[in-house]
């Protein structure tokens, strides 16, 4: 038999190359290409994930966190946020400030405490910069919230009065720092820093806190359960947040509407989103009081 080009036949008729050391590797199929699933995000070589871009926009690499990362971050908040409040509380009591005041000057204490730890956490770890605190551009569009925002905050209101009023009977516990801010007695000033406190750095802390090193670390954690880790990571998240605002009343609130501002964490690849949210519902909280104060 010949040889011809590249190859050459056996006695067996098996297809050889030019150089005679092993059978040509077979065609592939014209199907082999196609994957069983899609392909999970892409990681850069530090092992960050790669947000998806929009259409025209660059990825954006935002560092990987961990699991114990993420309930670290939660727990340097709430304690200095607890600490900050005693000591602010001292202090108020020191100078004479009661009433509406005090509580004011605790808000503002606890807040900037807890703000400052969870800062000097996220620069340890995945850094100060807008990927390191998830602070990037959204994958979509942000006139979504347009109708996730009082969508999210009318049926968490609706759950709460229906799970934690109407079903276990839980009375509505009201909310002392804002009933503070609406004191009778209280200075322009310290209201207006308070009000910045309650509905601008706080939504902010907590979205950093809860949302981007909690719930981004437990979705790195059950990353190979696929769809089920992430509702996983979603639902202990969801848990963490609720609990920490301890009144029973408050957290059948506080449930549903953090598992929406997780999920807009996972959905527009962004922290932006969740802090619109958080801003807004705190806002109309404090302007409620501020209205039933007269």
């Amino acid at each position: 038999m010949t040889r011809s080009g590249a190859a050459e036949h056996n006695g067996a008729g098996e297809a050889r190359d030019a150089s005679g050391q092993g059978p040509r590797p077979a065609a592939p199929s014209p199907w082999a290409s196609v994957p069983e699933r899609l392909p999970a995000p892409p990681r850069d070589r530090g092992g960050a994930r790669v947000s998806c871009p929009r259409a025209g926009r660059a990825a954006v690499s935002v560092p990987s966190v961990r699991a114990r990362d993420g309930f670290l971050a939660v727990a340097v908040f709430l304690v200095l946020l607890l600490a900050g409040f005693g000591l602010a509380a001292v202090g108020a009591k020191a100078l004479g400030i009661g009433g509406g005041s005090g509580l004011v000057a605790v808000l503002i204490g606890g807040g900037t405490a807890g703000a400052v730890g969870t800062a000097v956490l996220a620069r340890a770890r995945a850094g100060l910069s807008a990927a390191g605190l998830g602070l990037v551009r959204p994958r979509r569009s942000m006139w979504h919230l347009s109708w996730q925002v009082p969508s999210a905050i009318v049926g968490s209101a609706v759950f709460a009065a229906v799970v934690g009023g109407g079903l276990l009977g839980l009375a509505p516990s009201g909310d002392g720092v804002a009933d503070g801010l609406a004191g009778p007695g209280v200075p322009l000033v310290l209201a207006l820093a308070g009000m910045a406190v309650a509905c601008l750095l706080v939504p902010v802390v907590e979205e950093v806190a809860f949302r981007r090193y909690l719930l981004d670390g437990l979705r790195g954690r059950f990353d190979g359960l696929g769809a089920r880790g992430t509702v996983l990571a979603v639902a202990v998240s969801t848990g963490v947040f609720a609990a920490a605002h301890v009144a029973p009343a408050a957290m059948m609130y506080v449930a549903p509407l953090g598992a929406c501002m997780a999920w807009m964490r996972i959905w527009y690849a962004s922290v932006w989103p969740g802090i619109v949210l958080h801003m807004v519902n705190n806002s109309l909280i404090t302007a409620a009081v501020f209205a039933a104060a007269g």
